[in-house]
């Protein structure tokens, strides 16, 4: 996963005018950079980042003026660290994803002990896949996606049994998705997983960067069953905006 997901949407609200600025920095800064594994890791590297460049402490509140981010108005180029602690650093790791976010930790940990394999999150896919040899003479690996809505029953479900049912599921190569319908439908060039799935459809919001700021008629969206995706149709769209309202 790269920093830059992290920031992507910015926040509804900021505490001062030089927020925005910090964060379109701080942005560009990591942007290259793949996240470290863990969340604990990701808030030092962000509190070290924004300690340095604020000359003090997030924890010490109130604020600090900054220069280059003063372009008029009140509060221009203060960027308020009482936000920045309590409300944008965590905002920023608390999209770092993680598996421990879908498994139980005891029984993943069993489950993986009985059965082999990794269990982890497709980023590119937003959602936790399980990868496992599946080939053990050519040493050949399969990924499986799982839906979240459905990992807790089938993690217990497969320890009650003792078969490993995520192999009963289509595996990554056997299955178009996001990333071919985006390289199928060239006119966006972002996308993100809705958390909650719609009519048995993974959704995702798909959309043009350049378009972000532009109003250019109704949210596209790309439906998932499981086989492939597709964009959805003018009256799925209204269903689809009435549904995440």
């Amino acid at each position: 996963m790269k920093y830059s997901e992290l920031f992507e949407p910015e926040p509804e609200q900021w505490g001062l005018r030089g927020d925005p600025y910090l964060w379109g920095e701080m942005k560009e800064y990591f942007s290259d950079k793949d996240t470290p594994d863990f969340r604990e890791q990701i808030q030092k590297e962000l509190f070290d980042y924004c300690n340095k460049r604020c000359g003090k402490k997030l924890s010490s509140g109130g604020s600090v003026f900054i220069k280059e981010y003063a372009h008029g108005g009140m509060s221009s180029g203060q960027v308020d660290l009482d936000w920045w602690y309590k409300t944008g650093i965590p905002l920023l790791v608390s999209r770092k994803r993680q598996w421990t976010d879908f498994f139980d930790e005891t029984e993943a940990i069993e489950f993986t002990k009985r059965f082999g394999g990794t269990l982890f999150i497709m980023y590119s896919d937003g959602r936790p896949a399980y990868e496992t040899d599946a080939e053990k003479n050519t040493g050949k690996t399969k990924c499986f996606l799982i839906e979240i809505e459905d990992l807790e029953d089938i993690i217990k479900l497969s320890l009650k049994d003792n078969v490993n049912h995520i192999l009963e599921l289509k595996d990554v190569d056997s299955r178009n998705n996001i990333k071919d319908f985006m390289k199928n439908h060239p006119e966006f060039d972002s996308h993100r997983r809705r958390r909650k799935s719609w009519k048995g459809y993974a959704v995702y919001h798909v959309w043009a960067k350049a378009d972000k700021d532009v109003c250019v008629g109704y949210p596209q969206f790309a439906l998932d069953d499981g086989e492939t995706i597709r964009l959805a149709e003018l009256d799925e769209i209204h269903e689809l905006m009435k549904f995440y309202s």
